[in-house]
């Protein structure tokens, strides 16, 4: 139960002493020998011996939440790394331009544990900070004059569940990246508007570039890129909706329902 916190001292070598607490009042303290310790990704567990048999507790351990994100940070880095040192060694544009995409999708990924993105609901300023590093990260990436390409964001004061941050991200990382690489491929003056709006029960999020845009009959559903399927299929997994406005550049518009 998230109102249950169980904290734990060491006692003798063999035992343990429990204190439980249930909305803020102690209820009792018991001693027991201890059985086992197993470690997991969110929680420490502590099996202890009682007169009603082993009870098991889950006991949340800040400190080791911290060195876990800390390790996964350090191995997301280390596979960018390897994934960079590789790109070096390739001739081919195209094959360079995959390795680089990878690049970006790994880093949106490390994003997320870079800070206090693992509460529940996140608000408007942790998500804004969220989409400010994955899009300065891409325009270091293509090399885009921010002086030239205005980069505006606008998000709602709005709660988030911090669960769909991730295909969030890399569904921004996908759409911008699209944006940079070939909306503005040949045009060195224009505008990357990003807004995230709440409206009528539903989130609204708009991509919107003044590039090139996309050829009069191109359809989404039947792109046959890599990131633009991706983006396809995760809007498919927030169960939302997506369409693409194509005048004066491209816009992209995903509605996602809010739930409770």
């Amino acid at each position: 139960k998230t109102s249950e916190i169980i904290s734990f001292t060491d006692g003798q070598k063999d035992r343990g002493i429990c204190e439980l607490v249930f909305n803020n009042k102690t209820l009792n303290y018991y001693s027991a020998p201890i059985i086992d310790y197993r470690y997991g990704y969110e929680n420490i567990l502590i099996v202890l011996q009682t007169h009603d048999g082993n009870k098991e507790k889950q006991v949340p351990d800040e400190t080791q939440l911290k060195k876990i994100n800390h390790r996964y940070r350090n191995n997301l880095q280390l596979l960018s790394s390897i994934f960079n040192l590789q790109s070096k060694t390739l001739v081919d544009e195209k094959n360079k331009s995959l390795f680089t995409d990878t690049q970006n999708r790994i880093r949106t990924l490390g994003y997320i544990n870079e800070s206090n993105y693992n509460i529940e609901q996140i608000n408007s300023e942790i998500l804004s900070d969220y989409i400010n590093k994955i899009v300065i990260n891409l325009f270091h990436t293509y090399k885009v004059n921010s002086t030239r390409i205005k980069l505006i964001i606008d998000i709602d004061k709005i709660s988030f569940n911090s669960k769909n941050l991730l295909p969030f991200g890399l569904i921004i990382n996908e759409l911008v990246s699209n944006s940079l690489k070939h909306g503005f491929k040949n045009i060195t003056d224009g505008e990357l508007n990003i807004s995230f709006k709440e409206k009528e029960n539903n989130y609204l999020l708009s991509i919107k570039d003044t590039g090139a845009g996309f050829p009069p009959n191109f359809q989404l559903q039947n792109a046959e890129t890599l990131g633009l399927n991706l983006v396809c299929e995760l809007t498919k997994q927030l169960e939302g909706e997506i369409k693409l406005e194509n005048e004066k550049g491209a816009n992209f518009v995903i509605i996602l329902k809010i739930k409770d």
